[in-house]
């Protein structure tokens, strides 16, 4: 959805950020003029807008901090019909080319979503013989259109969950909790989605009676990723082909991946039935998602980053980032922060986010959204080895 990253030129202890508010239309793309850009310094300890102004008749903003913060990092967003997007974040030092703040418009009508991933992590049974279940997806709009809820207040997405899942519970993804319902056996999301790929991660727990647990896809998924921790366990259907096992944080995983699985397509998970020793009753760490098992440079990374970080980040706000496959790496140009540097600064973004109880759905969504943004592009950063 976002360009480049934006122009962050620092002539003595100035920071100059520039760029322009386009919309995109059918016809390409358009200039917003006199729309409203906002420019926001976010830390460790606060977010929180610093300046604004609006855009020219071509749609040109320029903002310029005398004195940047050196632990913060600053950008900018403009909110275009009730939604706001963000450019990529730029801090002191650290130049980039110039970039465009893309806005999109809405509608509450049905729009082509598909999900060009889900990756299920299941853990080992605890000593009740409770598996904690992780699932990913990666729901991507290849449209022109925000899609939001509307008047009729419809999911701009919804998923099936598994029979008897239990606790349910939306983490560290684009999509915020509040953003979620889940009821009558589905988890109902009423974010908005705009055009690119965003990620929702619910975690839950399976009692040991629902195995084999048969769950139909419902929607086409361009790449299926099912990791076990279980010894003995098994994944079929859907086209799923077991993989060579991975390790991380200490836990090993059954891997099975399918390409391009139909929406009729079934997967079935079937667990050891009692031959393995239960794990002890710590469930799976929420940023070992299985995306992130694709390239394991990530586990050191964030382990880097548990350490690196303003104290206080408790495990549980550590960032969970989709790494892709190296065959499907972007082939943007490289990021001018390291990837340590960004894994830091999102650790401390999921600090703000995990004690902001003063923060209205509103605030606490465009953060999120932020999250992802800065969550992109570590994982560009990672594929292309920097």
């Amino acid at each position: 959805m976002l360009a480049a990253p934006l122009a962050a030129q620092q002539a003595g202890e100035t920071l100059a950020l520039k760029g322009r508010v386009v919309r995109q239309t059918l016809g390409g793309e358009r200039a917003v003029a006199l729309e409203l850009v906002v420019l926001h310094r976010v830390n460790a300890r606060q977010a929180g807008p610093v300046d604004s102004m609006r855009t020219d008749a071509s749609g040109r903003f320029a903002f310029r901090v005398k004195t940047p913060d050196p632990g913060s990092m600053y950008l900018a967003s403009a909110r275009f019909a009730g939604i706001a997007y963000f450019a990529p974040p730029a801090q002191a030092g650290q130049p980039a080319p110039p970039a465009d703040i893309v806005v999109f418009d809405t509608t509450s009508r049905d729009v082509p979503l598909r999900l060009q991933g889900r990756h299920l992590v299941v853990s080992a049974p605890n000593a009740d013989g409770v598996r904690n279940v992780i699932d990913v997806f990666e729901i991507e709009n290849d449209t022109i259109y925000t899609r939001v809820a509307g008047a009729s207040n419809r999911p701009t997405f919804s998923v099936r969950l598994p029979d008897a899942a239990q606790i349910v519970r939306v983490t560290q993804g684009d999509v915020s909790d509040e953003a979620v319902l889940t009821r009558d056996g589905r988890a109902d999301v009423f974010a908005p989605l705009s055009p690119g790929i965003r990620q929702l991660v619910l975690t839950y727990e399976l009692p040991p009676g629902v195995f084999p647990l048969v769950l139909p896809l419902e929607r086409a998924t361009s790449l299926l990723e099912v990791l076990l921790e279980e010894p003995g366990g098994t994944a079929s259907g859907a086209g799923l082909v077991r993989q060579g096992d991975v390790s991380v944080d200490g836990k090993h995983f059954l891997r099975y991946l399918g390409n391009n699985a139909p929406g009729d397509a079934v997967v079935t998970l079937r667990v050891a039935g009692g031959t393995s020793a239960p794990s002890a009753s710590v469930p799976v760490p929420p940023w070992v998602v299985p995306a992130a098992l694709s390239l394991l440079t990530l586990g050191g990374l964030l382990a880097l980053a548990r350490r690196s970080a303003t104290a206080g980040v408790p495990r549980s706000a550590l960032p969970t980032s989709r790494v892709p496959l190296v065959a499907d790496a972007p082939t943007n140009p490289p990021n001018h922060r390291s990837a340590t540097d960004l894994a830091r600064h999102l650790a401390a973004v999921d600090t703000l986010l995990d004690n902001g109880e003063s923060m209205s759905p509103a605030q606490r969504n465009d953060l999120s959204r932020y999250r992802a943004l800065v969550k992109r592009q570590l994982v560009g950063v990672l594929a292309q080895g920097s």
